[in-house]
Parts: structure tokens; sequence; C-alpha cells
């Protein structure tokens, strides 16, 4: 259990942009933030490895995940792919329920937005508007994805300048799910996307 928690607490790390893309995470410096042995340390570093939020390599240690520009094309052309997909599978699907549901988490994630928790609030956001979709294996691809990207976008501090706008965007999906409006929807989402992928690509350094 212990891992676990450490595990988590250094997933909220990485989406607050605290580790740089490709920074090594030292064990013994971590043991000590945590108040724990290296084991717990080094477990919860494999399951981090497992979510692909890190890298471990033999005689090389544990490294936050880098993404190149060609990496973050190929991330958001399967986001693209799969998220719009996932979403006009979604929005013939929704009952009252999980529609209320995804209104109020659209209105927890305006809150959200606003301050260090604004990466879980995003991923709330999105998984409610695809559940409908009964695609649970395409949704963990998508959420594996998602976290990737996102630890970019906090490591490059994306974020603050676009915050109304893919607001904006969330609250656009939320009527088009609303008045069944499939296609409507997927094309907010899309451009929803590929500007998130262009703001970051154009915040991130030349060489990276």
């Amino acid at each position: 259990m212990q891992a676990q928690h450490i595990a988590d607490q250094l997933k909220s790390a990485l989406l607050r942009g605290e580790f740089a893309p490709g920074a090594k995470l030292k064990q013994e410096v971590l043991a000590s933030r945590f108040g724990a042995s290296r084991i717990p340390v080094r477990d919860a570093f494999a399951l981090l490895a497992q979510m692909g939020l890190i890298t471990l390599a033999p005689n090389k240690g544990a490294h936050v995940i880098s993404m190149s520009r060609s990496d973050l094309r190929e991330a958001f052309d399967l986001r693209v792919m799969l998220e719009t997909d996932a979403l006009r599978r979604a929005v013939g699907n929704f009952s009252q329920s999980q529609l209320a549901h995804l209104e109020q988490v659209q209105r927890h994630s305006d809150i959200d937005a606003h301050g260090p928790n604004w990466a879980e609030g995003d991923r709330r956001f999105h998984a409610a508007l695809y559940a409908p979709s009964g695609r649970p294996r395409q949704i963990a691809i998508i959420d594996q994805l998602r976290i990737a990207c996102q630890i970019q976008i906090a490591a490059y501090g994306a974020l603050p300048s676009r915050t109304e706008d893919w607001l904006e965007d969330h609250r656009l999906m939320v009527a088009a799910v609303a008045a069944g409006g499939s296609e409507t929807a997927v094309t907010h989402l899309e451009r929803h996307l590929r500007a998130a992928e262009a703001h970051l690509l154009d915040v991130m350094p030349p060489v990276a």
C-alpha cells in the first residue's frame, strides 16, 4: 500500500510540473521526502513505469518520460483518432444521470482549472465524456496518452494562457452532447486537441 501511495503522490507531482521531462528520480531523495525506505520507492517506480510515466533502465535508474516533438505529434494523432471515436460512440448512449454527471464534472473542472489540480479535473471531465462509449480498453489507452501529454504541458508551463479557451471548448462539447449532436461534439473535440498540440509545440524548446 505504501508503494501505491508514493506512486500516486509522484504522479500528482509529475502532473504539477515538479519534475522536468527526462529528469532523474533519485530513490534516496524521494525516500526521504516520503519518510520511507528505498524499497517502496523502487516499487512505486515500477508502478509508474507500467503507466508509461517514467522509464526504468539498468544502471541508469528512473527518469521522467520525455517526449520529442515527433513523439508529441504521434501522441496527439493517436489521441484525436481514439478520443473522437470514443466520443462519437458515447453521444447516443448518454442517460439522463450520465449527462447530469458530465455537467457536474464540467463545473468542477472549471474550478479546478485555476489551481494545482487542473490535470485531475481535466482527466475527470474527459473520462465522463467518453464513459458511455462502453470501450474501457480504449479509454485506458486514451488516459495513458493524456497523462503523458499532461506531464509535458505542466513541465513547459503550457496551460495558463489557454485555460479559458479549453474551458469554453468543454462547455461547447457538453452542449453538443446534451443536444445529441455527435458530429458537432466531435468537431469541438478535435479542434480542442489540435489547439492543445499546437500550443504545446509552440512553447517547447526548439531542440526538444
